[in-house]
C-alpha cells in the first residue's frame, strides 16, 4: 500500500539500483514503466521509477487507474486499448538492439559524474573505478562540438558548486562532539 508513489517493495528496488544513477550501464535495455493506481496519483509514482535503471532508455509511461469497484465497459476498453499501444511501442523498441545516439546532455552527465570521481577518489573509489579512462560511456562517436559544449558546461557548473563551498575540503560533517570542542571558534 502507499499514497501517491511507489510502494516500499518498488522503493527498495529503485534503491538497489541507485547506483545505476551515477555509473549507468543499461544503455541497451528499454523499460516500460506501468503503474497501476486507485487514484490519480500516477505521475508521482511514475516519476520516482524514471531513474531507476541508469542508461536504460524508457519506452513508454503507462498509467492506469484501477478503482476497487467495478468499471464501465468503455473505461476498461479505454484501459485495454492503452495497454495494448504501451505493449506495442515496447515490443518495438525491444527490436532495436543499436546503442543510442549521445544527446547533449548525456555528455554533460558523463563528464560531470567524471570530473566527481576524479576530484574525490577517495571518497568514490568505485565511481573512479568506472570513469577512470573513459571517453564516454561506451565506445561510440560523440560529436566534437557536443563534447566542447559539454566540457564548458561543465566547467562552469563545477566553478558555480565550488563558489558555494561544495568542494573536498578538510572538515567533515557533522563534525564530531570531541572535533567540535577542540575548534577555535
Amino acid at each position: 500500500m502507499c499514497v501517491s508513489n511507489v510502494s516500499w517493495l518498488t522503493k527498495n528496488f529503485i534503491d538497489r539500483f541507485a547506483y545505476t544513477k551515477h555509473r549507468p550501464r543499461f544503455f541497451r535495455q528499454k523499460v516500460l514503466t506501468v503503474v497501476n493506481m486507485a487514484g490519480t496519483e500516477k505521475k508521482e509514482a511514475l516519476s520516482a521509477l524514471r531513474n531507476v535503471l541508469g542508461g536504460s532508455r524508457i519506452v513508454h509511461e503507462l498509467g492506469i487507474a484501477t478503482t476497487p469497484w467495478p468499471q464501465t465497459e468503455r473505461a476498461v476498453a479505454a484501459k485495454e486499448r492503452t495497454i495494448d499501444i504501451a505493449a506495442k511501442k515496447f515490443y518495438r523498441a525491444c527490436l532495436d538492439t543499436s546503442l543510442p545516439s549521445p544527446t547533449l546532455a548525456s555528455p554533460m552527465n558523463f563528464f560531470i559524474y567524471q570530473k566527481l570521481s576524479l576530484e574525490c577518489r577517495q571518497y568514490l573509489p568505485a565511481d573512479h573505478a568506472f570513469y577512470n579512462g573513459k571517453t564516454y560511456y561506451y565506445e561510440t562517436n560523440v560529436n566534437p562540438i557536443k563534447v566542447v559544449a559539454a566540457k564548458a558546461f561543465v566547467g562552469i557548473m563545477m566553478y558555480l558548486y565550488l563558489m558555494k563551498g561544495m568542494g573536498v575540503g578538510t572538515v567533515s560533517w557533522p563534525v564530531a562532539k570531541e572535533d567540535a570542542r577542540s575548534r577555535p571558534k
